[in-house]
Protein backbone atom coordinates (compact mmCIF):
# COMPACT_ATOMS: atom_id res chain seq x y z
CA UNK A 1 0.00 0.00 0.00
CA UNK A 2 3.01 2.35 1.27
CA UNK A 3 4.94 1.80 -2.69
CA UNK A 4 1.66 2.02 -4.63
CA UNK A 5 0.83 5.52 -2.41
CA UNK A 6 4.43 6.76 -2.98
CA UNK A 7 4.10 5.89 -6.96
CA UNK A 8 0.78 7.54 -7.16
CA UNK A 9 2.38 10.92 -5.01
CA UNK A 10 5.30 10.75 -7.80
CA UNK A 11 3.04 10.24 -10.28
CA UNK A 12 0.95 13.44 -9.73
CA UNK A 13 4.39 15.74 -9.10
CA UNK A 14 5.18 14.83 -12.41
CA UNK A 15 2.31 16.35 -13.64
CA UNK A 16 1.95 19.13 -11.57
CA UNK A 17 5.84 19.91 -13.00
CA UNK A 18 4.66 19.07 -16.93
CA UNK A 19 2.05 22.09 -16.11
CA UNK A 20 3.77 24.22 -14.67
CA UNK A 21 1.48 23.80 -11.55
CA UNK A 22 4.90 23.62 -9.11
CA UNK A 23 8.55 24.81 -9.04
CA UNK A 24 10.24 21.79 -10.07
CA UNK A 25 14.21 22.41 -9.39
CA UNK A 26 14.33 24.57 -12.55
CA UNK A 27 18.04 25.73 -13.09
CA UNK A 28 18.91 29.01 -12.36
CA UNK A 29 20.59 31.42 -15.11
CA UNK A 30 23.39 33.58 -13.01
CA UNK A 31 26.06 35.85 -14.77
CA UNK A 32 28.89 37.80 -13.44
CA UNK A 33 29.07 41.70 -14.81
CA UNK A 34 32.10 43.72 -14.31
CA UNK A 35 32.58 47.33 -15.02
CA UNK A 36 35.47 48.08 -17.94
CA UNK A 37 36.78 51.75 -17.85
CA UNK A 38 37.07 51.66 -21.40
CA UNK A 39 38.08 49.73 -24.45
CA UNK A 40 41.34 48.92 -23.52
CA UNK A 41 40.25 45.86 -21.58
CA UNK A 42 37.93 44.49 -24.71
CA UNK A 43 40.73 42.17 -25.44
CA UNK A 44 40.46 38.31 -26.51
CA UNK A 45 43.19 38.05 -24.05
CA UNK A 46 40.81 39.07 -21.14
CA UNK A 47 39.57 37.48 -18.59
CA UNK A 48 35.57 37.50 -19.93
CA UNK A 49 33.47 35.66 -21.64
CA UNK A 50 31.54 38.17 -23.95
CA UNK A 51 31.43 42.30 -24.02
CA UNK A 52 29.35 44.90 -24.38
CA UNK A 53 30.53 47.73 -25.67
CA UNK A 54 29.08 51.24 -27.75
CA UNK A 55 30.11 51.99 -31.65
CA UNK A 56 32.23 52.95 -32.62
CA UNK A 57 34.56 51.06 -30.14
CA UNK A 58 32.91 47.59 -31.28
CA UNK A 59 33.49 47.52 -34.42
CA UNK A 60 36.63 49.07 -34.09
CA UNK A 61 37.87 45.93 -31.82
CA UNK A 62 36.15 43.34 -34.31
CA UNK A 63 38.41 45.03 -37.29
CA UNK A 64 41.31 45.55 -35.08
CA UNK A 65 42.07 41.59 -33.66
CA UNK A 66 41.32 39.94 -37.45
CA UNK A 67 38.45 37.49 -35.79
CA UNK A 68 39.38 36.77 -32.18
CA UNK A 69 36.81 39.28 -31.08
CA UNK A 70 33.46 39.19 -32.92
CA UNK A 71 29.75 40.13 -32.75
CA UNK A 72 27.40 38.05 -30.77
CA UNK A 73 24.67 39.72 -30.63
CA UNK A 74 23.13 43.49 -29.56
CA UNK A 75 21.44 44.88 -26.75
CA UNK A 76 18.46 46.20 -29.09
CA UNK A 77 16.93 43.39 -30.31
CA UNK A 78 17.71 41.23 -26.91
CA UNK A 79 15.24 44.63 -25.43
CA UNK A 80 11.87 44.43 -25.53
CA UNK A 81 10.46 43.51 -28.72
CA UNK A 82 13.84 44.14 -31.08
CA UNK A 83 13.21 47.59 -31.97
CA UNK A 84 15.88 48.76 -29.70
CA UNK A 85 15.21 51.62 -26.51
CA UNK A 86 15.37 55.13 -25.56
CA UNK A 87 18.75 56.04 -25.34
CA UNK A 88 19.21 59.43 -25.82
CA UNK A 89 16.80 62.48 -25.73
CA UNK A 90 16.24 65.87 -27.17
CA UNK A 91 14.67 68.27 -24.71
CA UNK A 92 14.30 71.78 -24.97
CA UNK A 93 13.24 74.82 -22.69
CA UNK A 94 9.56 75.36 -22.53
CA UNK A 95 9.95 79.40 -22.85
CA UNK A 96 11.70 78.14 -26.32
CA UNK A 97 9.20 75.81 -27.44
CA UNK A 98 6.70 78.92 -26.69
CA UNK A 99 8.65 82.05 -28.11
CA UNK A 100 10.50 79.99 -31.05
CA UNK A 101 8.51 77.02 -31.76
CA UNK A 102 8.96 77.04 -35.71
CA UNK A 103 12.67 76.87 -35.14
CA UNK A 104 11.53 73.91 -32.89
CA UNK A 105 9.88 71.86 -35.19
CA UNK A 106 12.20 72.64 -37.85
CA UNK A 107 15.00 71.30 -35.79
CA UNK A 108 13.11 68.36 -34.87
CA UNK A 109 12.43 67.73 -38.33
CA UNK A 110 16.17 67.80 -39.39
CA UNK A 111 16.79 64.14 -37.86
CA UNK A 112 15.13 62.42 -40.68
CA UNK A 113 16.89 64.14 -43.63
CA UNK A 114 20.27 63.87 -41.28
CA UNK A 115 20.34 60.30 -41.25
CA UNK A 116 19.56 59.98 -44.84
CA UNK A 117 22.78 62.38 -45.63
CA UNK A 118 24.74 60.10 -43.12
CA UNK A 119 24.08 56.60 -45.29
CA UNK A 120 24.37 58.68 -48.13
CA UNK A 121 27.23 57.08 -50.45
CA UNK A 122 28.01 60.70 -51.77
CA UNK A 123 28.75 61.55 -47.97
CA UNK A 124 32.24 60.84 -46.94
CA UNK A 125 33.51 59.70 -43.34
CA UNK A 126 35.49 62.39 -43.20
CA UNK A 127 33.29 65.05 -44.35
CA UNK A 128 30.52 63.78 -41.37
CA UNK A 129 34.01 63.84 -38.99
CA UNK A 130 34.56 67.27 -40.10
CA UNK A 131 31.61 68.11 -39.40
CA UNK A 132 31.27 66.95 -35.92
CA UNK A 133 34.44 68.26 -34.95
CA UNK A 134 33.58 71.59 -35.84
CA UNK A 135 30.83 71.88 -33.24
CA UNK A 136 33.61 71.07 -30.25
CA UNK A 137 33.62 73.85 -28.06
CA UNK A 138 37.28 72.83 -26.68
CA UNK A 139 40.31 72.26 -28.43
CA UNK A 140 41.40 69.28 -26.11
CA UNK A 141 38.86 67.03 -26.96
CA UNK A 142 39.04 63.39 -28.33
CA UNK A 143 36.54 62.73 -31.33
CA UNK A 144 34.65 59.96 -30.82
CA UNK A 145 34.42 59.18 -34.52
CA UNK A 146 37.33 59.28 -36.69
CA UNK A 147 37.45 58.44 -40.71
CA UNK A 148 39.29 55.11 -39.92
CA UNK A 149 36.63 54.37 -37.40
CA UNK A 150 33.92 55.63 -39.55
CA UNK A 151 31.49 54.01 -41.85
CA UNK A 152 27.97 53.11 -43.10
CA UNK A 153 27.92 50.30 -40.76
CA UNK A 154 28.81 51.77 -37.85
CA UNK A 155 26.64 54.69 -38.83
CA UNK A 156 23.73 51.89 -39.00
CA UNK A 157 24.43 50.53 -36.07
CA UNK A 158 24.34 53.65 -34.01
CA UNK A 159 20.54 53.11 -33.95
CA UNK A 160 19.73 57.36 -35.65
CA UNK A 161 15.60 57.17 -35.31
CA UNK A 162 13.76 60.29 -33.97
CA UNK A 163 10.79 59.59 -32.67
CA UNK A 164 8.20 62.34 -31.23
CA UNK A 165 7.59 62.31 -27.64
CA UNK A 166 3.83 61.81 -27.83
CA UNK A 167 4.96 58.70 -29.87
CA UNK A 168 7.81 57.82 -27.73
CA UNK A 169 6.29 58.34 -24.36
CA UNK A 170 5.19 55.02 -23.03
CA UNK A 171 8.38 53.43 -24.42
CA UNK A 172 10.21 55.80 -22.28
CA UNK A 173 8.28 55.26 -19.42
CA UNK A 174 8.73 51.57 -19.70
CA UNK A 175 12.55 51.59 -20.41
CA UNK A 176 12.62 54.05 -17.25
CA UNK A 177 10.69 51.62 -14.42
CA UNK A 178 12.63 48.44 -15.88
CA UNK A 179 16.27 50.30 -15.50
CA UNK A 180 15.12 51.98 -12.21
CA UNK A 181 14.35 48.20 -10.81
CA UNK A 182 17.85 46.87 -11.24
CA UNK A 183 19.68 50.63 -10.44
CA UNK A 184 21.09 51.37 -7.25
CA UNK A 185 19.92 54.96 -7.84
CA UNK A 186 16.28 56.16 -8.97
CA UNK A 187 16.29 58.25 -11.91
CA UNK A 188 12.50 58.78 -11.42
CA UNK A 189 9.26 59.20 -14.04
CA UNK A 190 8.43 62.18 -15.35
CA UNK A 191 5.56 64.15 -14.97
CA UNK A 192 2.98 63.96 -18.13
CA UNK A 193 3.77 67.55 -18.78
CA UNK A 194 7.44 66.72 -19.63
CA UNK A 195 6.84 65.09 -23.02
CA UNK A 196 5.88 68.16 -25.42
CA UNK A 197 3.96 68.88 -28.95
CA UNK A 198 5.14 70.99 -31.02
CA UNK A 199 3.48 70.59 -34.14
CA UNK A 200 0.87 73.68 -33.47
CA UNK A 201 3.41 76.16 -32.84
CA UNK A 202 4.58 78.17 -35.08
CA UNK A 203 6.23 81.59 -32.74
CA UNK A 204 9.59 82.85 -33.84
CA UNK A 205 11.28 85.15 -32.50
CA UNK A 206 14.10 85.72 -34.66
CA UNK A 207 16.76 84.68 -31.48
CA UNK A 208 19.74 82.57 -32.18
CA UNK A 209 19.36 78.92 -29.88
CA UNK A 210 22.01 77.56 -28.57
CA UNK A 211 22.00 73.19 -29.11
CA UNK A 212 24.00 71.25 -27.08
CA UNK A 213 24.69 67.62 -27.35
CA UNK A 214 27.44 64.94 -25.99
CA UNK A 215 30.52 63.71 -28.79
CA UNK A 216 29.48 60.18 -30.19
CA UNK A 217 26.23 58.95 -31.36
CA UNK A 218 24.12 62.11 -30.76
CA UNK A 219 26.51 64.69 -32.49
CA UNK A 220 25.98 62.43 -35.18
CA UNK A 221 22.31 62.75 -35.12
CA UNK A 222 23.12 66.98 -36.12
CA UNK A 223 26.22 66.30 -38.25
CA UNK A 224 24.22 67.63 -41.28
CA UNK A 225 23.11 70.82 -39.55
CA UNK A 226 26.90 71.38 -38.79
CA UNK A 227 28.10 70.59 -42.20
CA UNK A 228 25.34 73.13 -43.44
CA UNK A 229 24.66 76.00 -41.16
CA UNK A 230 22.15 77.62 -43.59
CA UNK A 231 19.47 74.70 -43.27
CA UNK A 232 18.52 76.09 -39.87
CA UNK A 233 19.74 79.50 -39.73
CA UNK A 234 19.05 80.79 -35.73
CA UNK A 235 20.78 77.93 -34.02
CA UNK A 236 24.32 77.29 -32.75
CA UNK A 237 25.26 73.76 -31.91
CA UNK A 238 28.27 72.92 -29.47
CA UNK A 239 29.65 69.65 -29.10
CA UNK A 240 30.51 68.97 -25.83
CA UNK A 241 32.22 65.64 -23.24
CA UNK A 242 29.80 63.51 -22.78
CA UNK A 243 30.50 63.40 -19.12
CA UNK A 244 29.94 67.30 -18.88
CA UNK A 245 26.47 67.05 -20.62
CA UNK A 246 24.26 67.51 -17.74
CA UNK A 247 25.72 70.62 -16.66
CA UNK A 248 24.45 72.85 -19.74
CA UNK A 249 20.35 72.03 -18.47
CA UNK A 250 21.16 72.42 -14.67
CA UNK A 251 21.77 75.77 -12.30
CA UNK A 252 19.58 78.08 -11.98
CA UNK A 253 19.89 80.16 -15.57
CA UNK A 254 20.89 76.73 -17.43
CA UNK A 255 22.70 77.18 -21.44
CA UNK A 256 21.28 75.00 -23.58
CA UNK A 257 17.99 76.50 -25.10
CA UNK A 258 18.12 72.92 -26.85
CA UNK A 259 20.14 69.80 -25.64
CA UNK A 260 20.30 65.95 -26.52
CA UNK A 261 21.33 64.00 -23.41
CA UNK A 262 20.67 60.47 -22.04
CA UNK A 263 17.44 59.34 -21.22
CA UNK A 264 17.87 58.50 -17.58
CA UNK A 265 19.66 61.56 -16.68
CA UNK A 266 16.70 63.65 -18.94
CA UNK A 267 14.64 61.91 -16.29
CA UNK A 268 16.40 62.58 -13.02
CA UNK A 269 17.45 66.00 -13.53
CA UNK A 270 14.17 67.76 -15.69
CA UNK A 271 11.70 65.40 -15.71
CA UNK A 272 9.73 67.41 -13.40
CA UNK A 273 9.29 69.82 -16.68
CA UNK A 274 9.97 72.81 -14.31
CA UNK A 275 11.93 74.13 -16.95
CA UNK A 276 12.67 71.47 -19.91
CA UNK A 277 10.08 69.03 -21.64
CA UNK A 278 11.30 66.18 -23.89
CA UNK A 279 10.83 66.93 -27.67
CA UNK A 280 11.50 63.43 -28.94
CA UNK A 281 13.98 60.02 -28.83
CA UNK A 282 17.04 60.34 -30.97
CA UNK A 283 18.59 56.86 -30.61
CA UNK A 284 17.70 53.61 -30.08
CA UNK A 285 20.87 52.54 -29.04
CA UNK A 286 23.85 51.30 -29.89
CA UNK A 287 25.43 48.38 -27.84
CA UNK A 288 26.73 45.49 -28.89
CA UNK A 289 27.77 41.89 -27.33
CA UNK A 290 31.19 40.55 -28.70
CA UNK A 291 32.50 37.22 -28.01
CA UNK A 292 36.01 35.22 -28.30
CA UNK A 293 36.52 32.58 -31.11
CA UNK A 294 34.52 29.70 -30.49
CA UNK A 295 31.57 31.48 -28.60
CA UNK A 296 28.17 30.92 -29.23
CA UNK A 297 26.42 33.87 -30.09
CA UNK A 298 23.17 35.23 -28.00
CA UNK A 299 19.54 36.17 -29.02
CA UNK A 300 16.43 35.70 -27.47
CA UNK A 301 16.35 31.97 -27.20
CA UNK A 302 19.39 30.89 -25.96
CA UNK A 303 20.49 34.18 -23.48
CA UNK A 304 19.69 32.06 -20.08
CA UNK A 305 21.85 29.33 -21.56
CA UNK A 306 24.71 30.65 -23.23
CA UNK A 307 25.27 33.37 -20.40
CA UNK A 308 24.65 31.01 -17.11
CA UNK A 309 28.18 30.67 -15.19
CA UNK A 310 29.87 33.01 -17.74
CA UNK A 311 31.69 36.71 -16.85
CA UNK A 312 30.77 39.73 -19.00
CA UNK A 313 32.74 42.57 -19.02
CA UNK A 314 30.86 46.06 -19.80
CA UNK A 315 32.13 49.41 -20.80
CA UNK A 316 30.22 52.33 -18.02
CA UNK A 317 28.05 49.67 -15.85
CA UNK A 318 26.78 51.87 -13.84
CA UNK A 319 24.82 53.82 -16.38
CA UNK A 320 22.65 53.44 -19.80
CA UNK A 321 25.35 50.09 -21.09
CA UNK A 322 25.18 48.50 -17.96
CA UNK A 323 21.74 48.89 -16.61
CA UNK A 324 19.97 47.94 -20.34
CA UNK A 325 21.83 44.87 -19.71
CA UNK A 326 20.41 44.33 -16.47
CA UNK A 327 17.27 45.32 -16.92
CA UNK A 328 17.52 42.28 -20.23
CA UNK A 329 18.44 39.95 -17.94
CA UNK A 330 15.71 40.38 -15.77
CA UNK A 331 13.31 40.41 -18.63
CA UNK A 332 14.84 36.67 -18.96
CA UNK A 333 15.15 36.09 -15.44
CA UNK A 334 18.51 35.88 -15.63
CA UNK A 335 20.52 37.06 -12.37
CA UNK A 336 23.77 38.56 -11.75
CA UNK A 337 26.06 39.11 -9.38
CA UNK A 338 28.75 42.44 -9.20
CA UNK A 339 32.43 41.43 -7.97
CA UNK A 340 33.42 44.12 -5.06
Amino acid sequence: MKKLLTFVMALMLSVACVFGLVACNEETSSVTLVGLADGTAVTPAAQYDYFVVPEPAATTKVNATQGKLSFAGDLQALYGDGEGYPQAVVVAKKSVIESDGATVKAFVNSFADNKSWLIDDNTSSQTIVDAVKSGFISNDMTPTFTANNLNKQVIINSGLRYRHAVESKAWVLDYLAKVNAVSNNSFGTPVDNFFASVANNTANSGQTLSVYCPDGAPALSVARLLNDSSIIANIEINVVKASTIQTYVTGATPTADICILPVNAASKLLGNASTYQMLGTVTDGNLYILKKEGAENINKDNIAKVLNGKTVGIINLANVPGLTFKAILADFNIEFTQPA
